[in-house]
Parts: structure tokens; C-alpha cells; sequence
């Protein structure tokens, strides 16, 4: 009998997110590496923020800080 670790449900990726993860990669390829006045994406400052955490926030409106809200 072969068995594989359970992932808990709370680490698993909804559809929603799994969606907005590919147009994130989509929309970075298109972005221009070399311009000083690129703006980072809602994604990349979220990330920025949580860092080591396990659940990133994925509302229209998250507060990723005290105090520090972004929203899409």
C-alpha cells in the first residue's frame, strides 16, 4: 500500500487563484525589464509583504499590513 501525505485544504490553491496566478505570469512576461517606471503588480507587493506566511490574502480589498490596504 502506497500512501502520500494529505495536503490540508487552507494550503490548497483555489481556481480563482490558480487564474489570476497565470495572468500575473502572463502580464510579466509582457513588461519591459529595462524601463525605470515600472509599477510592480498588486501580486508582487503582496508578496513582498507576507513574505514567510503560508495564506496570502485573495480579496477585492486585503489589509497586508496594519493599517495597509491594496486593492485591485
Amino acid at each position: 500500500e502506497v500512501r502520500t501525505p494529505t495536503t490540508p485544504d487552507s494550503m490548497l490553491e483555489s481556481a480563482e487563484q490558480l487564474m489570476v496566478e497565470d495572468l500575473y505570469n502572463r502580464v510579466k512576461d509582457m513588461i519591459d525589464d529595462r524601463s525605470p517606471y515600472n509599477t510592480p503588480c498588486v501580486l508582487d507587493i503582496q508578496r513582498a509583504l507576507i513574505q514567510d506566511r503560508l495564506e496570502a490574502p485573495f480579496n477585492p480589498v486585503d489589509e497586508v499590513w496594519p493599517n495597509i490596504y491594496i486593492a485591485e
